[in-house]
């Protein structure tokens, strides 16, 4: 079976090669990047399925970022990792218009589910995690 094809975003190199470790056994890492430019022009030649988008890389220039990147590419799904565990948050990066939304606390539990749960809906803001325990709904 062909695993799906993931770029990740991350300002921060050794959180890329984490995120990346993480989801490797499962997805194909085509693509990391450390700024929104990196980020776009890999979605852009690469085609992935997912992206994985730290809220570092929003906040450096264009809090927009995933909003522009669900516009443009309306066949990626998108997780956004965030600070903040807690419904507010998970609200506005799902109106944004990403797939879900995990907390950096949980990332090593929930990456990967979340992951799996984005790429098997269909529709927009599908978001697989809803509880604040990281678990998906």
């Amino acid at each position: 079976m062909k695993k799906a094809c993931v770029v990740l975003a991350n300002a921060q190199q050794t959180m890329l090669r984490s995120l990346k470790a993480l989801l490797e056994p499962e997805f194909e890492v085509v693509a990391m990047a450390d700024n929104a430019l990196s980020l776009v022009d890999a979605v852009e030649s690469l085609q992935p399925e997912l992206a994985v988008v730290d809220v570092s890389i929003h906040s450096r220039g264009d809090v927009n970022l995933a909003r522009q990147l669900t516009d443009r590419f309306p066949d990626l799904r998108l997780i956004v990792l965030g600070d903040e565990d807690n419904e507010i948050a998970r609200r506005e990066v799902l109106s944004w218009g990403a797939a879900g939304y995990v907390p950096r606390q949980a990332v090593v539990a929930a990456l990967a589910p979340a992951a799996r749960a984005a790429l098997q809906e269909s529709g927009p803001s599908a978001n697989p995690i809803k509880r604040g325990d990281g678990d998906p709904a």
